[in-house]
């Protein structure tokens, strides 16, 4: 008995220690993955800029259905931390709406810049479109121009991680 009972403790102890089968494979799925992120790849500046573009009308889209058209959403408590649960989760930097009528205090140079190039256009009848701006360090600069019944309401910002475009390319 003693003997069939250590033969069993060690039978546990060696499928214990294998793992399921399922569980292997997942784990061997986590490692190609892995490697698949430490993969070097070359991009050329055109690609990364397409892909910003894509990636950035893809977050807006959602952002402006979300929103549902409240433009105060993204600067109440909830909104904040949807965006940047956001830009988290899509590995990126931040996300913020940026109104019309905000103050020069509330801007940073690029981002007054862009925002009074988009009143610039507005006034004189151009037509508005998203912009992609090469920032210092790491990120692209995505904005995106709201209008509401053919006036400027202010702009999306999306700081895109460069690194995070190239792995999805």
């Amino acid at each position: 008995m003693r003997i069939i009972s250590r033969f069993i403790y060690l039978l546990l102890i060696f499928l214990i220690s294998c793992g399921a089968p399922d569980e292997q494979q997942a784990n061997r799925q986590k490692l190609i993955e892995g490697l698949k992120d430490h993969k070097v790849k070359r991009a050329t500046e055109d690609q990364v800029h397409s892909a910003a573009y894509q990636e950035g009308r893809r977050l807006t889209n959602y952002l402006n259905e979300k929103s549902g058209g409240d433009l105060s959403w993204p600067s109440t408590a909830s909104g904040k931390q949807y965006l940047d649960s956001l830009s988290t989760a899509n590995n990126h930097g931040a996300f913020i709406f940026i109104a019309s009528a905000s103050t020069q205090d509330d801007l940073n140079t690029t981002q007054r810049a862009l925002l009074d190039a988009y009143q610039f256009s507005a006034e004189e009848g151009h037509s508005l479109s998203e912009n992609v701006q090469t920032t210092p360090g790491d990120f692209l600069l995505y904005t995106y121009p709201v209008t509401h019944d053919g006036q400027l309401t202010g702009m999306w910002s999306l700081l895109l991680s460069r690194k995070t475009l190239i792995r999805n390319l």
